[in-house]
């Protein structure tokens, strides 16, 4: 299933796997959770996959977890879509998205960002890291 193809809580464990990097969701939407200090990681045991694609509160924590990575726009459109567009600096967004739902926007623009690993690291960051 391609990532244009997910909806509902597939597209939840989708971004809790590849863009929040929780390891080990299930079927049924639970989390062995990364743990640590770190507000915006699950906490150790097992919970409920947050709902991502129809919760803001969710998505906001979506954002400020790629924000890290890359420039988040968030914009109003035209017919009561939203815009979501991600950039690295280059004037050619990294992902663009725009729909009806804010939250399922954010989803889809992380998820426009990752590869089977994670996120994507930028290249100029790459690049930064490893000459330092």
């Amino acid at each position: 299933m391609s990532d244009r193809e997910l909806s509902g809580r597939e597209m939840d464990r989708a971004v809790a796997e590849r863009v929040m990097g929780w390891r080990n969701v299930s079927v049924a939407y639970i989390s062995v959770g990364l743990g640590g200090d770190d507000p915006l990681q699950p906490t150790k045991g097992i919970q409920e996959v947050p709902r991502y694609h129809e919760s803001i509160e969710a998505a906001i924590r979506v954002v400020e977890k790629i924000r890290v990575n890359y420039d988040v726009s968030i914009h109003t459109g035209s017919h009561g879509n939203w815009a979501v567009v991600l950039k690295t600096g280059d004037p050619i967004p990294v992902a663009a998205v725009s729909g009806p739902s804010l939250p399922d926007c954010i989803c889809r623009a992380a998820l426009a960002t990752t590869d089977t690993v994670g996120i994507r690291i930028p290249e100029p960051a790459l690049l930064n890291e490893t000459s330092n």
